[in-house]
């Protein structure tokens, strides 16, 4: 599980990372997309190593699953984007990943405020433009962390609040997603 202080620092980091490609402007959009994504990530396969943890009869681990009311389909998933990250295509495959959660109807309902916020559609013209060095070593850079946030952290309302100045809060929604 990641500090408040560890987050800082790679958060620190991938701004550093950004400002070195000199195409990308508002990096802080890109940064917190690709976090919101490992975050979103990470949270689901915990709920999905849980339940496959218990001892339980497979029926009733499907019937667990259904019930988590978060959907991360792999395609746009960050441990997807990690696989292809020495593609080409990175960024159309992240772009592509970003437009099909925020078109998937069970996540757009329960991430609406946060898309409203991040207003994707801007964020995937970005990250269509951004350098691929850039997006490979932000996903390297976030792919060793470890967000499942067992305690009541509220790690995406601190990466925001970090990178914006200004709160957000998530634990409602973690909660609200079984997290």
């Amino acid at each position: 599980m990641i500090t408040v202080d560890g987050l800082h620092s790679v958060l620190d980091k991938a701004k550093v990372i950004c400002d070195k490609d000199q195409n990308l402007l508002e990096s802080e959009n890109v940064i917190l997309t690709l976090f919101l994504t490992k975050y979103l990530t990470d949270i689901y396969k915990t709920l999905i190593f849980e339940i496959e943890s218990k001892d339980i009869s497979e029926s009733e681990k499907v019937d667990a699953k259904a019930r988590i009311k978060l959907d991360m389909k792999k395609e746009f998933s960050f441990d997807y984007f990690n696989e292809h990250k020495d593609s080409e295509d990175i960024a159309k495959i992240i772009s592509n990943g970003i437009y099909k959660m925020e078109n998937s109807m069970q996540n757009f309902i329960r991430l609406f405020g946060v898309f409203k916020l991040l207003d994707f559609l801007h964020v995937r013209k970005k990250i269509e433009h951004t350098n691929t060095k850039t997006l490979c070593a932000l996903i390297e850079l976030f792919s060793s962390l470890d967000l499942t946030g067992k305690e009541e952290v509220d790690l995406f309302g601190l990466a925001f609040k970090y990178c914006y100045k200004w709160s957000f809060s998530t634990i409602s929604f973690r909660r609200y997603i079984g997290a």
